[in-house]
């Protein structure tokens, strides 16, 4: 930085004469919320950009030493096609076919996915932790679910087939077709702000898979649905309920009390950022596991023939039919203690229903 004596370390950051008592405080100082947020190619990016500066260009964006020349783009953002991953997984399936009228399909998978967070080739705001080093990227996928099950099946009542008379054709014909699915949760990022430079990478236009690092195991972390949640602390208070909201025992307004955590101040303790030169890693797809989902759509049929030629079908689909609330999994983020695991959203919409009418001939 040029020395004790240097304006980058006898100055503040507005260009006022400060006592810093060494460079090192004075880029300490100046650059705080860069050490915070893990934001190392903001720092270096900002130090490079001084008058002080003595090492010459190291960045595309510095400028040339000793002017405000020469910066040329803000960062090179490398996704490349030479990344590698590894899929292992079991797989099985009982088919029933037209029994009593009865046909179904039951599938069930169990795998693991680990890879270096591929991408889209076409995607541009992404980039490699560390060229040099894609491993340090490499971790459980961002669609690794390990439990997969669905359950298709179609019942047509098997009497009345020939549908005679009034009675054959009001009890014939019925079909009905529900659809289950469930699977584990997805990998959950904690981001610690940045997302994208805690490894001096890039700056934040790019993205990449860095994690706040988890202090512990995952399961010190309980990761579920809790409700009527109040945070210990500011972790989660956001979501805690406010008393002056609660209108007839139902929640008008602020948070609902609905988390992912039943103690949000304790699982944000668990949770430290990356610090560089110590960590080597971005923790893959994520530090936690996201929450289960299951759900039900079905549909149910009514063909009836008036003659040989001319037959009519009624059906109702419905779309999670139980009106089941998915909570989705939130935005995990250190930087952001307020709305740490406070659930604001869900994965199916409400139960929907559609009618229809269709005629052959």
């Amino acid at each position: 930085m040029g020395g004790p004596t240097s304006t980058y370390c006898t100055t503040d950051s507005k260009g006022k004469p400060f006592a810093w008592g060494s460079c090192t405080a004075a880029v300490a100082g100046k650059t705080f919320s860069n050490y915070s947020q893990a934001q190392a190619y903001n720092m270096w990016s900002s130090l490079s950009s001084s008058s002080s500066w003595v090492l010459g260009r190291t960045l595309p964006a510095s400028n040339i030493p000793g002017t405000a020349l020469g910066s040329q783009t803000a960062a090179i953002g490398q996704s490349l096609s030479n990344g590698y991953s590894n899929y292992n997984a079991g797989f099985a399936t009982f088919t029933l076919r037209d029994w009593h009228g009865l046909t179904g399909t039951s599938n069930f998978t169990y795998g693991h996915a680990l890879g270096l967070g591929a991408t889209t080739q076409s995607t541009s705001l992404y980039t490699v932790q560390d060229p040099w080093n894609l491993r340090a990227m490499y971790g459980e996928q961002f669609w690794d679910s390990k439990y997969i099950f669905n359950q298709l099946v179609t019942y047509h009542t098997p009497f009345f087939k020939g549908q005679q008379g009034l009675v054959g054709r009001a009890l014939g014909g019925w079909g009905i077709s529900p659809i289950f699915v469930a699977q584990s949760g997805l990998p959950v990022e904690v981001n610690q702000g940045s997302d994208c430079q805690a490894f001096g990478e890039s700056n934040c236009d790019d993205s990449t898979n860095e994690n706040a690092v988890l202090l512990g195991s995952r399961s010190s972390v309980a990761y579920s649905t809790h409700y009527g949640v109040t945070s210990t602390g500011a972790a989660g208070a956001n979501g805690n309920i406010n008393p002056a909201c609660i209108v007839n025992g139902a929640v008008t307004c602020g948070g609902v009390g609905l988390s992912v955590f039943s103690n949000p101040q304790a699982a944000f303790n668990s949770f430290r950022p990356l610090v560089l030169g110590v960590d080597t890693a971005g923790g893959g797809g994520g530090r936690v596991r996201g929450l289960p989902i299951w759900n039900v759509d079905m549909q149910i049929t009514k063909n009836t023939k008036f003659t040989e030629r001319f037959n009519a079908m009624f059906y109702a689909t419905f779309t999670n039919i139980f009106n089941h609330f998915q909570p989705s999994d939130p935005g995990l983020n250190i930087q952001s203690p307020g709305n740490f695991g406070k659930v604001t959203g869900q994965v199916f919409a409400q139960r929907q229903l559609e009618l229809g009418l269709r005629l052959g001939w």
